[in-house]
């Protein structure tokens, strides 16, 4: 008996697990791995963030934001909030529509040209358009590692020649599923 309470527990934290993963946002860090990063060729449009990551399908600049305010075709619908020291931001969804329909998106960061690196890009591929993506301390400025800087964001989506689908699921679906089978399995040894 003790056994099945158990399973029906962890069943079922599983399963909460699947449906909730993606609540908390993308949050990204001085030590988060970068798609690409550098100290000069800084890109700006759309083709140069191609060229830096060596892709061979086009990229579309959805939504930009600066210190004096946003713009792009995503304007209207988040809003980017940097920290009084430009140490952190945060892009958040403020209203639809949401940047979806892309199967590759990039987040562009730029900081103090001191900073080491002073760019980088995020894969945010998976980003669901609604969850806050925060930029912690990215950027620390030369010669004083105490001081940080934030002066740029850009989100960039693109649509990737598709391979024939491989049937494997997503991360959060991986999680719904197992959570069903073991709820199953939970079930299925009380009727014994």
């Amino acid at each position: 008996m003790k056994l099945m309470s158990a399973s029906k527990l962890f069943s079922a934290a599983a399963l909460a697990l699947g449906l909730t993963g993606s609540a908390f946002g993308l949050t990204f860090t001085a030590a988060s791995v970068a798609a690409a990063s550098g100290n000069s060729n800084d890109p700006s449009s759309a083709s140069q963030v191609k060229t830096a990551l060596g892709l061979s399908y086009d990229l579309t600049e959805l939504y930009r934001a600066t210190q004096s305010g946003d713009s792009g075709t995503f304007d209207d619908s988040y809003r980017t909030t940097f920290s009084s020291s430009n140490t952190d931001v945060s892009v958040d969804n403020v209203g639809s529509p949401v940047i979806s329909g892309y199967n590759s998106l990039f987040l562009l960061a730029w900081g103090d040209n001191d900073a080491d690196p002073d760019w980088k890009i995020f894969n945010i591929t998976g980003w669901n358009g609604t969850d806050n993506i925060f930029l912690d301390r990215i950027f620390p400025k030369a010669g004083d590692p105490n001081k940080w800087d934030m002066e740029l964001v850009k989100i960039f989506g693109g649509n990737a020649p598709q391979g024939p689908n491989n049937g494997v699921p997503d991360s959060g679906s991986t999680a719904v599923l197992l959570g069903s089978v073991l709820l199953g399995l939970a079930l299925y040894s009380r009727r014994k």
